[in-house]
């Protein structure tokens, strides 16, 4: 049997949720609520903190008990932080094509050569877009990856932003790498299918020095832009955004309920989620800010589970929360499943 107390509760009442897990799910860590509550504020920015009870360096009270205050707000970021890189859906190195020319003058812009992997590229104007080109272009920068990377000259040719990238079906996240062969800035802003802006990025651009960069929420497409003339992209990831993600609870409560999952990522992390009521809370920070929950209410992370090989399912007792609703959150792409009451 796991015990999972809740965080500062002590006494009759305290359990949050009291497992007997199931194989493929017998080594999973059980993490404490202090190590959890340390986790979260890692997650948030915060300085890493030698041990359980170590003072918290910030530059202001007023900043440190904001933080604490965030730290305990939904789910830590998920309290996922651990888990959150994860694997992507798929990847576009743009070496995928064969071989590439070295200048602009013998190749076009990229449109719809990806379409089969459902991601169509189109630049501000027909005819205009960035264009793949060999690292012996002479463009200033190697590839971050292969031979090739996505390349922009804003005003010498065709190759121009603002670039659009489409993702058939959405994605929930979004990352990709900048360069440029001189200081600038990168933008990666990205698009619901409403064209409402559901998160946004910058990154300052060292010459030459490849830079990370990520979006999430239900992205329907991404616009990249920046103040350089000359401009490098490589190594485009995306997750897709699930949709088979499903949540189901049976048994009584006061009595032994089982919680079982399916349509999920295998070999994630995902966090079983508990709110009083049906609504919206959205995550504020973290590895998946932006996310919209479908709860409200006192909502908070109760524990992470392995997704195994994508579903599965725990038993267990949760007596003292009859009535409110779960919801599971996966890490990495940041799919949330239906929200479900407990009965």
């Amino acid at each position: 049997m796991v015990q999972i107390q809740s965080p500062g509760a002590t006494g009759p009442g305290s359990v949050l949720w009291i497992n007997q897990w199931k194989t493929p799910f017998a080594t999973f860590p059980v993490i404490s609520p202090a190590a959890r509550k340390r986790q979260a504020l890692e997650c948030f920015g915060l300085r890493r903190v030698p041990r359980v009870g170590a003072a918290i360096q910030r530059r202001s009270m007023e900043e440190r008990e904001k933080m604490k205050q965030n730290a305990r707000v939904i789910v830590a970021a998920l309290g996922l932080c651990s888990y959150a890189a994860g694997g992507f859906a798929d990847t576009i190195t743009f070496d995928e094509l064969g071989a590439q020319p070295c200048g602009f003058p013998d190749t076009m812009p990229l449109s719809d050569e990806y379409a089969a992997r459902g991601v169509m590229f189109e630049g501000p104007a027909p005819g205009q877009g960035g264009a793949i080109l060999d690292g012996c272009s002479g463009y200033g920068v190697a590839p971050r990856s292969g031979d090739d990377f996505l390349a922009f000259d804003i005003f010498g040719s065709y190759a121009t932003l603002p670039e659009i990238v489409r993702f058939e079906g959405g994605a929930s996240h979004v990352e990709c790498y900048a360069t440029s062969p001189q200081n600038g800035a990168f933008i990666l802003t990205a698009y619901d299918d409403a064209n409402n802006v559901v998160d946004s990025a910058d990154v300052n651009l060292l010459a030459g020095t490849w830079s990370y960069i990520e979006v999430n929420g239900a992205i329907d497409h991404v616009r990249m832009s920046s103040i350089s003339f000359l401009l490098a992209v490589d190594d485009l990831s995306w997750e897709g955004m699930g949709g088979n993600y499903q949540l189901e609870v049976t048994g009584e409560c006061p009595g032994t309920l089982t919680v079982s999952w399916s349509g999920a990522t295998p070999s994630r992390q995902q966090g079983l989620v508990l709110g009083d009521r049906i609504g919206s809370t959205t995550i504020p920070r973290g590895p998946c800010r932006g996310t919209v929950l479908g709860l409200q209410g006192r909502v908070q992370l109760i524990r992470t589970l392995p997704t195994g090989s994508g579903s599965g399912s725990v038993n267990g007792t949760a007596n003292a929360f009859c009535g409110r609703q779960l919801q599971l959150v996966e890490s990495g792409s940041c799919n949330t499943s239906n929200v479900v009451a407990i009965p």
